[in-house]
């Protein structure tokens, strides 16, 4: 239905099509539930989907209305393997809910929140499977003139079979063909590029920034301005000079990319950054070799970072954590756990036992 139709029409019908198993996150206006369509029980690998339920009482703000309408459009626009589906949208007791594909491996916060407290990391073949991933369904979404704006390791979604999609396009802004530029400081500071924070005019080049953001932690397990109990101002002094620990490349095959790209994407004249098909091209042709090479390109745990114990483990392909069994997940504020804050307050402990996978990645 259209959006004219869909803003008048109370689909109470629709609603009882879905039954609801367990709340998988919260927020201000959303809430997002794992559910069962009913209508298409025999049909396996449709039957579980995330019914997003977006608080339209609590939405006042015309704005904040016209965004839900918005994201909808914008779900429909896309069809991807690496972009989470859309499967259709509706008001019910004046609310709006929108049915989306369900991962059912969870997201790429949780697994390196888990990764962190074990002292795990991730070796060169995962980080360059994920990344690639990202950048492909990144590089669709530029294709059809819609930046991200939220880019970040929580709406990174997996399915157990490896496949990683990108999710909570909400935030996302469909450009016109002649309008490059967008103004409004949505997202999540960490992964902010330094044009966004100041509140400037931005373009497709601001996803760029958060991109490298996301592969600095894919690395280390850490956002690369981070810092603990950090309020905004610190972080921005610290983006601004661009104050983050670089990659210790050692001449070693693999880190030497990683350490191109990061510091090609955190470059704070955006003109400068480095093209996401050239960030696609370098990420692919690397995920390749390591898929059909992986025999000889071991990595050494201290040319990383040090963020995590002094016993870390690399994960290799035999002992890869991942997310067989059904995840214990517990309701969750939607915002990346390790957000700058003024408050005192620690991030929930994940509660989520991950089973080791073979020949998955």
């Amino acid at each position: 239905m259209d959006d004219e139709n869909m803003d008048q029409q109370d689909r109470a019908d629709l609603l009882n099509r879905y039954e609801v198993k367990k709340l998988i996150g919260s927020g201000e206006f959303c809430d997002v539930f794992k559910a069962i369509d009913q209508w298409s029980i025999n049909n396996q690998s449709s039957t579980i989907v995330a019914l997003k339920r977006l608080k339209l009482r609590q939405m006042m703000d015309p704005k904040n209305r016209f965004d839900c309408l918005r994201e909808i459009r914008l779900l429909r626009k896309l069809d991807h393997p690496n972009i989470i589906r859309h499967i259709e949208s509706f008001f019910a007791n004046n609310e709006l809910f929108i049915v989306l594909e369900y991962a059912d491996a969870g997201d790429l916060s949780k697994m390196l929140d888990y990764f962190r407290r074990k002292g795990i990391m991730l070796n060169h073949k995962n980080v360059w499977n994920f990344f690639t991933q990202i950048c492909t369904g990144l590089s669709y979404m530029h294709s059809k003139r819609v930046m991200h704006r939220d880019l970040k390791p929580a709406n990174v979604l997996i399915n157990r079979d490896g496949t990683v999609k990108l999710g909570d396009l909400g935030l996302s802004a469909i450009l016109s063909a002649t309008s490059d530029n967008a103004r409004s400081l949505v997202g999540t500071p960490y992964y902010m590029a330094p044009e966004r924070l100041k509140e400037m005019e931005y373009n497709f080049t601001a996803d760029i920034w958060s991109l490298g953001c996301l592969l600095y932690e894919l690395v280390t397990l850490y956002p690369p301005f981070y810092e603990p109990n950090q309020n905004i101002h610190g972080l921005m002094r610290k983006i601004q000079a661009l104050d983050f620990v670089p990659i210790n490349v050692q001449n070693r095959s693999g880190l030497f990319e990683i350490a191109y790209l990061i510091n090609s994407c955190l470059v704070l004249e955006p003109s400068n950054r480095i093209d996401l098909d050239r960030i696609h091209a370098i990420s692919k042709q690397m995920n390749d070799r390591y898929q059909l090479n992986p025999i000889g390109m071991e990595q050494d745990q201290s040319t990383y970072r040090t963020r995590t114990e002094s016993n870390a483990t690399i994960v290799d392909d035999e002992s890869f954590v991942s997310f067989q069994s059904e995840t214990q997940q517990q309701p969750q504020q939607h915002q990346q756990q390790s957000q700058p804050t003024t408050s005192s307050g620690q991030p929930k402990k994940l509660k989520q036992l991950y089973r080791n996978l073979k020949n998955i990645f």
